[in-house]
């Protein structure tokens, strides 16, 4: 027991940092040379407190410079390459606070990948075509590709502010002819193989911008997902991709991403490409004029077709028209998003059921989607909700089960799989799933039906209406048809109008048919965006060749290894980008078939807004002021609420990054991004919150400061890797360090938890400034050294200015200080310092924490641990403190969590 009792006291420290005398200073052989480096670092002793202005405006050029990954060919060096991507914004000329998360959250990956050696392929480029460019551009009179270079231009700079490392060598604009010439390749591969084609249907157009849309981009208010105009419907002559085509292969693709990919999103895909497995099912419809029909409906329940008591349609549908008045069609259309299913009985029309001849009503309603199997679904309200509440509606309809439920209650309708046939004559007492597989036979025997597959996901509709886009390849020739350009002829460019003038009167476009040479006009439609943004990923490993979209042995830096941008793009462009690159690699230019490794889909930004109770009009801050009961407008006194949501011009609300730069600075700013929440939550901008990262770096700054002013006393002999007997206070810095370096590690590896990474960081900090003082020279410069090498990624203009203080300082290690901290290597977690011989015992007297007691490891191991453990505590000064006088009915000793608790007795 006396043995444990002197290994628990404090020991005496090693060699301290402390205070130095002059004379002591000078004879130590070690001198600390503010000549090392050669950036012209002043001692930061003498900058006491933490300038971040000076410190940021002497780094910025250097830490956003990064060694070309391109080779003097033009082409990338493929030796241990990583690939981290951050999606390419649109230049609408500012940066918003969603693009500086995305791309400081990109450039921390790519900083810890080359700490970690690999040669890093990390670019940026440019979305440049679109609907807000040549909108923007006819409001001020000026041409589009003009108003977007200068964009280019000041968004550039405003990436540089953030500090982020990127390969501009790499640089690629979608509206570049050298860009958009592969975008029409692209295009002419799949026209070539028939994935390309052009047809009349009705599409979804926008009233605001005059463009159709597909239908992804509309939202389930069917409104439009840029202007937000609602959606009419035309009839118009369009180009498609055959995306349909790929379906299976894309829903397999995604197995392979499980794990890699979050969750949300493989749902998301999973549940927009849509493939349901049931049956197709013809009802005879017979009309009162003597028109007769087949009506092809699809169900996943061909089990339930016994239960049928009638047919709806869409409102669209052949059926309705000269039986539907407009104002009921635009009504049920209008309706569509309502909870309650409603609709209009189509009068003098009515279906026969092809299982049990019943004859059954039918109706328009508006549930029923026009893109769903032919526009029409059997109504089954026994044994579907939707259905069931449409027969609420509607006294006419009945309802009839033919699936029994297990509990044998009808007072619900049964949805599940799970019961077994009734009321269905020779299918009676079968599973729901042999009935299934019965009707289906049934079907094909009579030939009613057959087995089918259907999918919720529609071939992508590719035309634009507009003048700022990726012009199409392809002639209408009178006697020839659609007719591709020919290859040697690309790119086709945007002739020189001004947008809002008619295509068609362009004195260019008329040219001869590449097929026969007679006469012929040019495609008039431009390209959805999407499709310049499917594969630019590619382009990116060869951005200069002008004779391939991209070389096959540059394209084997596919797939990206990391790919990063916002959970909003889960659907239209990470599905279009999957279904381009399965195509490219079906025709030998992509050598894998999913473009992307790993994704990171970040939460959105979200700011303060604030919006008046009365009318929901939003107002900027500064029309807002402190009432006595809250807030108010300070122009009228109408009561305001605060509340957060996705930060947007027109919401007021929206925080400028460079603001926040000029106030704070950019590794404030970036800290700020990575910490306050996880990278996939949303996050609630508070500009007040940025502080307290700033007080971090201001305790950095002064912890590097202090600790340089006695550097030269750091001639002791210890050494980092624990040669010689360390001192226990050593061995717990050591400890402490090399478990920040692993969890660090593990963040940037695979959770992309940074605000794990940043708190492990701050509490190392912590640990330096509390136990410096009894720790030897060298371990506390490791620790310091090691812990600026972690932080270099998120803020690397700190990290260096600090780094130019502690390189000098005599430390044993596998830092090179000849280098500056962004081109060390990553620390390594050295497993011998994880071994703990000494733990910190946390002590509750009563339930309540009153602290800890530093114990050796063997006393918490034996059959005597509860009793050696005790007595350590009780000959403690926390002891004597908390037990002294205390009637102690039991003590609870917990070894694997390092805690005793002495349980009191109540007076």
């Amino acid at each position: 027991m006396a043995a444990l009792l002197r290994l628990a006291r404090l020991r005496p420290p090693a060699r301290r940092w402390g205070r130095v005398r002059a004379r002591d200073r000078q004879s130590q052989p070690c001198q600390r040379s503010f000549a090392a480096g050669t950036s012209g670092t002043l001692p930061v002793a003498a900058h006491r407190k933490y300038d971040f202005q000076r410190v940021e405006d002497k780094w910025r050029e250097a830490v956003v410079q990064t060694s070309s990954s391109l080779g003097a060919n033009g082409t990338t060096t493929t030796q241990d390459p990583f690939y981290v991507l951050s999606m390419f914004p649109y230049p609408s000329g500012n940066l918003h606070m969603g693009h500086a998360r995305v791309y400081t959250l990109g450039d921390c990956i790519a900083r810890y990948n080359r700490l970690k050696g690999h040669h890093v392929v990390h670019p940026m480029g440019w979305d440049a075509f679109g609907l807000p460019a040549e909108n923007a551009a006819v409001e001020r009179g000026v041409p589009p590709a003009d108003w977007t270079r200068r964009n280019i231009e000041s968004m550039r700079g405003q990436l540089n502010s953030l500090g982020l490392s990127f390969d501009w060598d790499r640089e690629v604009a979608t509206c570049d002819p050298e860009y958009y010439r592969w975008t029409q390749w692209l295009f002419l591969q799949l026209f070539h193989r028939g994935l390309a084609y052009k047809q009349n249907a009705p599409v979804n157009w926008d009233p605001v911008d005059c463009t159709v849309l597909a239908n992804e981009q509309v939202d389930s208010e069917g409104r439009s997902w840029r202007s937000g105009a609602l959606v009419e419907t035309k009839e118009l002559s369009q180009w498609f991709f055959r995306i349909t085509d790929y379906a299976d292969r894309l829903l397999a693709g995604l197995d392979g991403l499980k794990g890699v990919w979050p969750s949300s999103v493989l749902s998301l895909q999973r549940n927009w490409i849509g493939k349901s497995s049931g049956a197709m099912l013809s009802f005879d419809v017979a009309c009162s004029n003597g028109d007769k029909h087949t009506l092809q409906v699809f169900t996943t329940r061909p089990d339930t077709l016994g239960g049928v008591t009638f047919l709806a349609v869409h409102p669209d549908h052949a059926l309705t028209h000269g039986r539907l008045e407009d104002d009921q069609r635009e009504t049920l259309r209008d309706d569509r998003e309502s909870k309650v299913k409603r609709g209009v009985r189509l009068l003098g029309v009515e279906a026969t059921n092809p299982l049990t001849d019943d004859v059954v009503p039918v109706y328009a309603a508006n549930y029923v989607l026009a893109d769903h199997g032919s526009g029409a679904v059997m109504g089954v309200p026994a044994h579907d909700e939707r259905d069931w509440q449409f027969a609420q509606q509607h006294d006419s309809v009945g309802i009839k089960f033919v699936i029994q439920p297990p509990s044998g209650e009808y007072g619900r309708p049964h949805v599940g799989r799970d019961g077994t046939a009734v009321n269905s004559g020779q299918l009676n007492g079968l599973t729901s799933t042999e009935a299934a597989s019965a009707v289906v036979a049934l079907a094909e025997q009579g030939g009613f039906g057959q087995a089918h597959d259907t999918l919720r996901i529609r071939d992508w509709l590719v035309s634009r209406q507009r003048y700022w886009g990726v012009p199409i390849p392809i002639v209408d020739c009178q006697a020839c048809g659609s007719v591709p350009v020919l290859e040697e002829d690309l790119p086709v460019m945007l002739p020189p109008r001004f947008p809002g003038q008619n295509p068609e009167n362009d004195a260019d476009n008329s040219v001869a048919c590449p097929r026969c040479a007679g006469p012929a006009k040019r495609e008039t439609d431009t390209m959805d965006t999407f499709v310049d943004s499917s594969w630019y990923f590619l382009r990116y490993l060869d951005p200069r060749n002008d004779k391939q979209l991209c070389d096959p042995q540059q394209a084997a830096g596919m797939p990206v290894d990391l790919y990063v941008g916002g959970i909003e793009h889960a659907i239209l462009h990470l599905l279009y980008a999957r279904f381009v690159t399965h195509f490219l690699h079906d025709i030998g230019v992509s050598p894998v078939a999913e473009p992307f490794k790993h994704l990171l889909a970040q939460g959105m930004v979200h700011g303060r807004t604030f919006v008046t109770k009365s009318t929901g009009k939003f107002l900027d801050q500064n029309q807002v002021e402190q009432g006595p009961d809250g807030l108010v407008e300070t122009a009228t006194g109408a009561a305001v609420q605060a509340v957060w949501a996705k930060m947007s011009k027109s919401k007021g609300n929206g925080v400028d990054p460079t603001d926040s730069i000029a106030t704070h600075g950019t590794d404030a700013t970036r800290l700020y991004l990575l910490f306050k929440v996880p990278p996939d939550m949303a996050l609630e901008w508070n500009d007040s919150d940025v502080q307290g990262v700033v007080r971090w770096l201001d305790r950095l700054w002064t912890l590097v400061s202090t600790l340089d002013s006695v550097a030269g006393a750091a001639g002791d002999a210890g050494t980092a890797g624990g040669a010689g007997k360390a001192s226990d206070a050593d061995k717990t810095l050591r400890r402490q360090t090399h478990e920040a370096v692993a969890s660090v590690s593990t963040v940037f590896e695979e959770t992309r938890a940074f605000n794990v990474a940043i708190a492990d960081l701050m509490k190392l900090s912590n640990t330096l400034r509390d136990v410096h003082g009894s720790c030897s020279a060298s371990v506390v410069a490791e620790s310091v050294r090691t812990l600026l090498v972690m932080l270099a990624p998120m803020a690397p203009h700190v990290a260096s200015e600090l780094w130019e203080v502690v390189r000098a300082w005599p430390c044993p290690s596998h830092f090179d200080s000849s280098k500056d901290v962004l081109a060390q290597s990553w620390p390594a977690v050295d497993q011998t310092a994880l071994v703990q011989d000494v733990i910190d015992l946390t002590i509750q007297v009563g339930g309540k924490f009153r602290g800890t007691l530093a114990v050796p490891l063997e006393a918490l191991g034996g059959e005597d641990a509860a009793t050696g453990a005790e007595g350590l505590v009780r000959n403690s000064d926390i002891g004597q403190r908390w037990l002294a006088g205390k009637n102690c009915k039991k003590v609870v000793f917990v070894p694997k969590r390092h805690l005793i608790n002495f349980v009191i007795a109540k007076s």
